[in-house]
């Protein structure tokens, strides 16, 4: 009889009406804040229970800033002369593309061409004859893949050169949302604020959706909400860059 009751009590919890709420919040930047006005509070006997339920923005985050930005070039008889890129998201066709208008309004028309070599990887610089190429330390060469120092010299014709390392064209292999509210979830061993991380399959300038296909409920820190903070990184934790793109972020907040 007592298995009974209890089964008939699992029952009634299950099937009963739960607080349920959809958040959403929207903003600027990688950081996120607000009050909640009226607050919300878990039922009596209650603990409230969180999960992501999706993300949209625009891939704006840029692999191209002043850390990684320049490139030095040198003509037969002439300086040497340092150039830098705008900050922002470039794929390889679109560096290969900016560089040669630099050079093209600098007098250097056809100096460099960047290609992709898919199978290896990496990146092919050829280089027009009469150029030298130097990359600095803090240089485009983190993105493809040249070595910081080496002169790529073209004397009697035009001579190719593949990059050394592999092609680093994106820096950001996960994005992770952080939400203050949530409890249980952990990063290298370590607690974290994280409730859910993927990979921007979009092409830089391209929307990013992101909508998961189950919902995975965490734990809430507290009974009351009255207010939420919500930021976005990469997968070191560093907060995204996002070119001051609008963010919409939805959570499905529920009773347990």
């Amino acid at each position: 009889m007592e298995q009974v009751e209890e089964s008939l009590g699992k029952i009634v919890s299950n099937t009963s009406q739960k607080n349920s709420h959809l958040l959403t919040v929207v903003g600027e930047g990688s950081r996120i804040e607000y009050k909640f006005e009226p607050e919300i509070t878990a039922p009596e006997g209650c603990k409230y229970e969180i999960a992501f339920a999706s993300m949209e923005t625009y891939y704006s985050i840029p692999n191209i800033t002043v850390g990684n930005n320049n490139f030095t070039i040198q003509k037969s008889g002439k300086d040497a002369k340092t150039f830098s890129l705008e900050t922002g998201c470039y794929g390889l066709l679109d560096l290969n593309k900016e560089i040669s208008i630099i050079l093209k309004d600098n007098d250097m028309e056809g100096a460099i061409k960047l290609e992709p070599v898919y199978a290896l990887l990496k990146c092919a610089m050829t280089v027009k004859k009469g150029y030298t190429v130097k990359f600095g330390e803090h240089s485009l060469r983190k993105i493809l893949g040249f070595e910081a120092g080496k002169a790529y010299k073209s004397l009697v014709k035009d001579k190719r050169f593949v990059s050394e390392h592999i092609v680093k064209i994106l820096t950001v292999n996960s994005i992770m949302v952080h939400c203050d509210l949530v409890e249980g979830s952990y990063l290298n061993g370590k607690k974290a604020s994280i409730i859910y991380s993927f990979f921007p399959t979009a092409e830089p300038g391209f929307k990013i959706v992101k909508e998961p296909s189950q919902y995975i409920y965490l734990p809430v820190v507290s009974d009351v909400i009255r207010q939420m903070s919500v930021w976005v990184t990469d997968q070191y934790q560093n907060d995204l860059e996002l070119l001051e793109e609008n963010i919409t972020i939805k959570f499905h907040l529920k009773s347990c």
